[in-house]
Formats: structure tokens, C-alpha cells, sequence
């Protein structure tokens, strides 16, 4: 564990360090969890999206390509919110950042309870790759 002292940095920069670790590391025990738990969902379209975007931002494009995938063949009878939501998330595998913060954008306007899940998106307008 790190003990929360780094040469440079004052406190809070150190706090918000120790704690943004954390974060990372409890990130990975639940994607390895919804990775276990999808294997019995083939039809939990939102799930997979997303588990393919977070193979995406952790530098795992094959395996997001492969499960998103899976995820754009089980569409048919997901709700309009759900398919939004799902076409954002796959625009992020592929490639499509700007396009992808845009919809995230107005997706969130309609659908307020999905803020979270695309508020990393939805920002990316303001940041150049």
C-alpha cells in the first residue's frame, strides 16, 4: 500500500493520488465481476457496451471489438433510452470521440439518470486527442 508521501507533492495532491489508486483498483474487481456475470446474459445489451468501452479506455481493443460485438447483435428488443445509450458507447470503440460526446451530450439532456454512466463522454468535446 502507499504510504502517502511523494516527493513534490503537497497533501491533497497526495490524497487525491492514493485515492484515485483506489479507485482504479476497485474498477478493476468490478469489471472482472460484470465480465464473470455477463457470461450469463446475452441479452443485457448495456451491460456489454459498456464493458466494451471499459476494455476501451483500458487499452484493450481487441477484447472491446470483441464484446462490442455482442453487444450490437442483441439490440433488437432494448428500449429507445437503452439504444441511445448503447450507440454512444460503441462510438467510443470506434473511434469516434467527438461524435460519441456529442450524442453523450444530448443523451444525458433526455435521459438525466444516465449522467453518470456518460459523463466521462460527454466532456470529451472540451479535451483534444
Amino acid at each position: 500500500m502507499i504510504d502517502g508521501h511523494f516527493t513534490g507533492a503537497d497533501r491533497e495532491a497526495a490524497v487525491a493520488l492514493v485515492s484515485a489508486i483506489g479507485a482504479l483498483t476497485a474498477l478493476g474487481a468490478r469489471y472482472e465481476d460484470l465480465q464473470r456475470r455477463l457470461r450469463t446474459c446475452d441479452d443485457f445489451v448495456v451491460g456489454h457496451a459498456y464493458t466494451a468501452f471499459l476494455a476501451e479506455l483500458g487499452g484493450d481493443p481487441r477484447s472491446a471489438a470483441r464484446v462490442a460485438d455482442r453487444a450490437r447483435r442483441s439490440q433488437r428488443s432494448i428500449t429507445r433510452r437503452e439504444r441511445q445509450l448503447v450507440e454512444v458507447l460503441l462510438l467510443v470503440i470506434d473511434g469516434d470521440r467527438a461524435r460519441a460526446a456529442a450524442l453523450a451530450t444530448e443523451h444525458i439532456a433526455e435521459f438525466d439518470q444516465d449522467g453518470d454512466a456518460l459523463a466521462l463522454v460527454a466532456t470529451w468535446h472540451l479535451h483534444r486527442d
